[in-house]
């Protein structure tokens, strides 16, 4: 999220970035984002109070568990003035301000820690032949 939202379902809400819209069906409430012509579904949430150790077991979860998502694959988003770039293990994609999409897939280590370095400003915690040779493999 570049921007907060109005917790109001139904109108659409433009951030720089993007656009928005809650759906509220009971207690749940759904953010989707607008790609195009279609809306995506991010997440879904209720107002059920969050103390700091539900987010800290969630967050331990997340980032330890063997067959959780985020263990499994490489990802990683970045918001400029100009637009989002999303990585997700060797697919890059940048959805510019404009509304141009383009996409490609990184085919070479080198590759990767440039777009690590000079996209994301990200140094990998180990060589970039090593992370490249586990998304691919």
């Amino acid at each position: 999220m570049d921007a907060p939202l109005r917790l109001d379902a139904g109108p659409v809400q433009a951030t720089p970035a993007a656009t928005y819209r809650l759906e509220r069906e009971g207690d749940l409430f759904t953010l989707a984002a607008r790609q195009g012509e279609d809306w995506r579904r991010a997440y879904v949430f209720d107002l059920t109070p969050q103390l700091p150790s539900d987010y800290a077991v969630a967050n331990w979860f997340a980032s330890t568990h063997p067959e959780f998502i985020f263990t499994n694959l490489l990802a990683a988003e970045r918001l400029t003035g100009a637009g989002r770039w999303n990585l997700v293990n060797a697919r890059l994609t940048e959805r510019r301000s404009d509304g141009v999409v383009e996409e490609r897939v990184l085919a070479s280590a080198d590759e990767l820690g440039s777009v690590l370095d000079e996209v994301f400003d990200i140094e990998p915690p180990v060589p970039a032949a090593e992370v490249f040779a586990r998304i691919v493999g």
